[in-house]
C-alpha cells in the first residue's frame, strides 16, 4: 500500500488532501498533543518521587496487556488495569491516587503543536466535524481532562468527540475504525485521518476506505541526532532515563523544519547549536531579571566577543527589544595586560613565564613591551647559560617593574574606557559578563578592577562553568557544578574548542585600544571558506531562536526545567557523538588560539586517530591531546567511542593492561656487537586486528630482528619506531612528538606493496639497526598478521617400519 504522508510544516493545508471531508480525525499523541521528552515512557520518571521505578511502570503495563491477550483475546487495557498489576496489593483509593499523579504527569510535559491546532481551527471554520481517535489506556473523561489541561480550554472546545481504544478495548490497528465510523454514520471517504503511526494511522483506516495521511515527524538524520542527545545524557547525568526524563523541548521545533535540514550546514546550525543557544539565552534572560530583582538596579549584559558573539545574536532574536546588552572585547591577553598594576602581579608572571620556558619575545610582549625594545632586550641576555633566568633577573628589577606598571594602568584605563562605551553602564548597576566560559579566567583578572573603576556590581554567566580555583566570585554557568560533577564539567571543556569556532567572529583577537575605548585587533587569518560556512552556521542557529516558540500553541509545564537540560543534551550530543553530516561541515575548520596571536591547529584530524589507535591502542586516548578528539574517533566504530566517552566523562582509572588482556609471543634476535642472542617479546593488540611490540634497545646500543617469518607467511607493517625511555614511562607523554622514525631492512622478507610483507623464508626477519642516538630508546613495531605460517606435517620415513600397537 503506498501511504500518503504529510510534514508537519503541512499541516494547516492538509484539508487540500480531501476537499469533500466533512470529518477531520486526529490521532492524540505525537499528532495533536506532543511531549516535551524524547519518547513516552520518559514521562514514567516524575513518577520515582512516589516510589514507582519507570521500570516498574513498564512492567506493570506489559503484564496488564498480557493477562487481557490470553484471557480475553483483547488488545487494549485500561489505567485501573495497569495499576492493579503495578500496584498489586494496594487499595483503589491508593490506585485512584497514583493514577491522577501520573496523568498530572502527562499534563506537566504535554503541550498542543501548534501547526496542528492551525488546522483544527480551519476545519472548524470550513465547517467539518473534529474528531480525536486514539489508542491510549485513558478513557474518554482522563484524556478529555489531558487535554484541558495541556491544551486548554480553547483547543479542547475544537474537538466534537473523542474515541479512546480503552473505551472499545481494541486500538486503530484491530478495529476502532470501524466502530468509529458506526458511531458518526459518515461515508468513510467524507473522513480525513491523521496521525504518525504509519499502520494505526494510514493502514488501517485506508483498508476502510477512510482518506488518511501519515504523519512524517522527523527524517532519518533527525531522529538520529535526537536518539544519540539521549545517549549522551544519561553518559553525563546518571538521573536522564532514571528519575528524570530525558527532556527534548526541542523536538517540535525540528520537525517544523525538516526542508531547512536536508542542507547539512543548515542542519549544523539549526538542529544542533539552535536548541543549545536558545536554551542558555532564555537562561541569560532569567539570570539577568533575578539580578535585577535583587539589586533593584539594571543589568547591563556585556557579551565578550570573540565567542559571545553567537550568544548576542540569539540573545537579539529572542529579546529584540532589549536595550540593555552590547558586544564587548576582552581577551585573555588584555585582561592579563590590563592587571599587571602591582608588583605581585608582575613578579608572579615573570617567575611564571619564566619558570615554563616561555619564549621570551612572548614573555615581553604580554609584559607590554613593544617590539623593538624587546628586540633589544633579548640581545643583551647571555648567549650561553641560562637565558630565562636573566630574563626574570633584569624582569625583576624595580625599574623594569615601575615601566610594567606604569605601562599596565594606562592600559586598564583603556579597557575601562572600552566597557563604558560599550555599555553606557552607570554607577550601582550590574555588568554581566556574558561568555561560553570555560573558567571565567577573563572575569577572574577584572572582576575587582571593573568593579571599582566602575562602581557596580560584576557577574560572569557562561555557557559552560567550571572554575579551576574557588574564586568567591559571582559566576554561574548554565552548565556547571550545580548540575554536573567535576569530572562531566572537565570532559565538556576539553572539547570546547568545536563550539567556540561555530560561535565566534569574523575579526581578529584584541590586543588593546586607543584611547577612546575603541578595540585594537590583530589580523583575521581564517580562511574566507571556513568564515562563510560558520557564518551559515550561525544564521540557521539563529532562525532557530526566532522559529522554535512558534511550534508549541501552548507552553508545558515543565518548559523552563525542559530546556535546561534538553539544551545540555544537544550539546553533549555535539561534541562527543557528532554525525557524519556534522563532521563533513566541520572537516576543512581549523582553531583559532585566542590569545592575541595568529597561531591555527586543524579543529580534527581522523587519520591521526586512526594512526595512533593502530600505533598504541584505545590507551592512547586517555591522555591525549587534540582539540576535537570524538570527532576523529567518528568510523572508528560506536563501541570505542562509547568507551572512550564514558572514560572521559568519569575520569577512569583505567591502566594500559586493561586494554591488552592477550597477546602474541614474537620472537627476537638481539645483537650487541658480534654477540647474538635470541629471545621473544609479547605484542599486545591496538586496533582493528593490529598488534604493537615494544623492545627496550638501550642508548644506540642493540639492533634487534623480529622474526616474523617464523610465525606468518604474510603480515602487514603500519609502522616502526623509537620513543625515548623517558618520554615511554610517562603516560601522558606516550603519544608525545619525540617519537622518530626507525629505518628497518628485510631479510627473507618481500614487501609486495607498502607495509604489505611476504615471508618468502621461515627463517626471515626485519632487521632494526642501533638508532643514532646516545640516550636509551624504546623500539614499537605496530603489525598485524594476516595469513600464519603453515608448517609441513611431518610424516615417517618409508624405510623404517611403522610402529604398531
Amino acid at each position: 500500500m503506498h501511504r500518503s504522508s504529510i510534514l508537519p510544516h503541512q499541516l494547516p493545508t492538509a484539508l487540500d488532501h480531501n476537499p469533500e471531508a466533512a470529518v477531520l480525525s486526529l490521532d492524540c499523541f505525537d499528532t495533536l498533543l506532543w511531549r516535551n521528552v524524547h519518547q513516552p515512557d520518559d514521562v514514567f520518571a516524575d513518577l520515582v518521587q512516589d516510589g514507582i521505578d519507570p521500570g516498574q511502570r513498564i512492567m506493570g503495563e506489559r503484564r496488564a496487556r498480557t493477562e487481557a491477550r490470553i484471557n480475553e483475546e483483547r488488545h487494549e487495557v485500561t489505567f485501573k488495569e495497569i495499576y492493579t498489576k503495578l500496584m498489586t496489593n494496594a487499595d483503589d483509593a491508593v490506585r485512584s491516587a497514583a493514577i491522577a499523579r501520573e496523568l498530572a504527569a502527562e499534563a506537566r510535559h504535554c503541550f498542543p503543536f501548534r501547526p496542528t491546532v492551525e488546522l483544527m481551527d480551519r476545519a472548524k471554520a470550513q465547517g467539518l466535524k473534529v474528531i480525536i481517535v486514539s489508542d491510549t489506556y485513558l478513557d474518554n473523561a482522563q484524556l478529555t481532562e489531558l487535554l484541558r489541561l495541556s491544551a486548554g480550554e480553547d483547543v479542547l472546545a475544537l474537538i466534537d468527540r473523542i474515541f479512546c481504544s480503552s473505551d472499545y478495548g481494541k486500538p486503530k490497528a484491530a478495529g476502532l475504525f470501524v466502530d468509529v465510523l458506526a458511531e458518526l454514520g459518515v461515508e468513510p471517504a467524507r473522513i480525513l485521518h491523521l496521525g504518525d503511526n504509519p499502520v494505526a494511522d494510514f493502514d488501517s483506516p485506508s483498508r476502510l476506505g477512510i482518506s488518511a495521511l501519515h504523519l512524517v515527524q522527523f527524517d532519518e538524520a533527525t531522529k538520529e541526532r535526537l536518539r544519540l542527545e539521549t545517549v549522551g545524557a544519561s553518559v553525563f547525568n546518571a538521573a536522564v532515563r532514571g528519575s528524570m526524563p530525558a527532556y527534548q523541548p526541542h523536538r517540535a521545533g525540528l520537525s517544523i523544519a525538516q526542508p531547512l535540514l536536508s542542507d547539512p550546514t543548515s542542519a549544523l546550525g539549526y538542529a544542533a547549536l539552535g536548541p543549545v543557544f536558545y536554551g542558555f539565552g532564555r537562561w541569560l534572560l532569567d539570570e539577568a531579571a533575578d539580578l535585577e530583582q535583587r539589586t533593584g538596579k539594571p543589568v547591563r549584559m556585556l557579551f565578550l566577543l570573540r565567542d559571545g558573539h553567537l550568544p548576542h545574536l540569539v540573545h537579539q532574536a529572542i529579546a529584540p527589544e532589549s536595550a540593555n546588552a552590547s558586544r564587548g572585547e576582552i581577551s585573555r591577553l588584555t585582561s592579563s595586560a590590563a592587571t599587571l598594576t602591582t608588583e605581585d602581579a608582575v613578579t608572579r608572571y615573570a617567575k611564571v613565564a619564566t619558570l615554563s620556558g616561555y619564549p621570551a619575545d612572548y614573555t615581553l610582549a604580554r609584559l607590554l613591551f613593544p617590539p623593538a625594545e624587546a628586540n633589544r632586550i633579548i640581545r643583551s641576555l647571555p648567549k650561553k647559560g641560562d637565558q630565562n633566568q636573566a630574563l626574570f633577573r633584569y624582569l625583576s628589577k624595580p625599574q623594569t617593574i615601575d615601566v610594567i606598571m606604569r605601562r599596565s594602568r594606562a592600559f586598564c584605563d583603556r579597557m575601562i574606557e572600552h566597557v563604558r562605551a560599550a555599555t553606557g553602564i552607570q554607577p550601582g548597576e550590574t555588568l554581566m559578563l556574558v561568555d561560553l566560559g570555560y573558567n571565567g579566567s577573563v572575569q577572574n583578572r577584572v572582576d575587582r578592577v571593573l568593579a571599582e573603576a566602575l562602581g557596580v556590581h560584576v557577574a560572569g554567566r557562561y555557557l559552560l562553568l567550571a572554575e579551576s580555583e574557588v574564586s568567591g566570585l559571582d559566576k554561574k554557568g548554565f552548565m556547571d557544578r550545580r548540575n554536573y560533577d567535576d569530572r562531566a564539567l572537565d570532559a565538556l571543556g576539553s572539547v570546547v574548542a568545536v563550539i567556540e569556532q561555530l560561535a565566534t567572529v569574523s575579526q581578529g583577537s584584541v590586543i588593546d585600544y586607543d584611547p577612546g575605548g575603541s578595540p585594537i585587533r590583530r589580523d583575521y587569518t581564517i580562511s574566507d571558506s571556513q568564515t562563510r560556512t560558520r557564518d551559515r552556521v550561525q544564521a540557521a542557529c539563529v532562525q532557530f531562536a526566532r522559529d522554535v516558540a512558534g511550534a508549541s500553541h501552548r507552553r508545558p509545564q515543565s518548559d523552563d526545567v525542559a530546556w535546561t537540560h534538553g539544551a545540555a543534551a544537544t550539546l553533549i550530543r555535539l561534541m562527543f557523538l557528532p554525525t557524519k553530516e556534522e563532521l563533513a561541515v566541520l572537516e576543512a575548520f581549523d582553531h583559532d588560539i585566542n590569545l592575541g596571536t595568529s597561531s591555527h591547529v586543524k579543529l580534527f584530524d581522523p587519520e591521526v586517530a586512526e594512526r595512533e589507535l593502530k600505533r598504541r591502542g584505545p590507551f592512547y586516548l586517555k591522555h591525549s591531546e587534540r582539540m576535537y578528539l570524538p570527532a576523529e574517533l567518528r568510523g572508528q566504530g560506536f563501541p570505542l567511542t562509547l568507551m572512550a566517552m564514558a572514560s572521559w566523562r568519569l575520569r577512569l582509572d583505567v591502566q594500559h593492561s586493561e586494554f591488552s588482556d592477550r597477546h602474541i609471543v614474537l620472537p627476537v634476535m638481539i645483537a650487541d656487537g658480534n654477540e647474538l642472542s635470541e629471545s621473544v617479546v609479547h605484542a599486545t593488540p591496538t586496533h582493528e586486528g593490529f598488534f604493537v611490540a615494544t623492545i627496550p634497545v638501550g642508548s644506540g646500543r642493540f639492533a634487534i630482528g623480529a622474526q616474523f617469518a617464523k610465525q606468518y607467511e604474510w603480515l602487514q607493517i603500519e609502522a616502526v619506531w623509537f620513543t625515548p625511555a623517558s618520554t615511554f614511562l610517562n603516560p601522558r607523554s606516550m603519544h608525545a612528538s619525540k617519537d622518530f622514525a626507525a629505518p628497518y631492512h628485510l631479510e627473507g622478507i618481500e614487501e609486495v606493496a607498502p607495509g604489505l610483507l611476504k615471508c618468502t623464508e621461515e627463517a626471515g626477519f626485519l632487521l632494526v639497526p642501533p638508532p643514532p642516538v646516545q640516550a636509551d630508546v624504546v623500539l614499537h613495531i605496530a603489525f598485524r598478521p594476516i595469513a600464519p605460517r603453515v608448517k609441513a606435517p611431518v610424516t615417517a620415513n618409508p624405510a623404517e617400519p611403522a610402529l604398531v600397537g
